[in-house]
């Protein structure tokens, strides 16, 4: 989405067998709608290190497992340990949902957001370019209008708070839409 944007987009996995596939410029999403012709615009560079050192900004998004009765941000901690043994100061945005025990626990930057999407299945591109809500954990206004100039978000509805009540409305939002599909797929039943 950021390229239509006219952001310059590259990207970093750790994963090196997803990594060749995007250099390839294969998809790795088929049942995402205009993401195929998308890939060939991002640089995909081969260390977290290489990602950052022309960046503006980051937006880091891997996956927050369930782990017991919590989800696990080992992969975000392993980023952001990674951004600070690469002296990364610029805008870093988290995307991953996290568990409000792991936002509270995390000593969240001067420049650092917590802002995870509202995404469906199938409509990614659509959701990150017009959501009907952001969520944005900070306190601090001046990060929020940047998160906003990044995604061009200017006049979408914000819901901002602390890092934790931004995890806490995200898993509600996640549960209450859950709890819709489930309901009408009983009807439907």
């Amino acid at each position: 989405y950021l390229t239509r944007l006219g952001h310059t987009v590259g990207g970093y996995d750790s994963d090196a067998t997803l990594r060749q596939k995007l250099q390839k410029g294969e998809n790795p999403l088929p049942w995402e709608p205009g993401v195929g012709h998308r890939v060939g615009l991002i640089t995909v560079v081969d260390s977290l290190e290489e990602a950052l050192l022309s960046a503006d900004a980051a937006y880091v998004i891997v996956p927050t497992p369930q782990h017991g009765p919590v989800l696990s941000s080992r992969h975000v901690d392993d980023v952001r340990e990674g951004m600070v043994r690469s002296r990364w100061s610029g805008l870093t945005i988290i995307g991953s949902t996290l568990d409000p025990r792991s936002a509270a626990a995390m000593d969240f930057g001067s420049r650092e957001v917590y802002s995870p999407p509202l995404i469906r299945l199938g409509h990614v591109i659509d959701d990150l370019a017009s959501p009907s809500v952001v969520l944005l954990g900070t306190s601090n206004r001046t990060l929020v209008r940047d998160v906003r100039s990044l995604f061009g978000w200017l006049l979408v509805p914000e819901i901002v708070g602390s890092p934790v009540t931004i995890a806490v409305a995200k898993l509600a939002i996640n549960v209450s839409l859950s709890s819709r599909i489930a309901w009408a797929n009983e009807l439907s039943s």
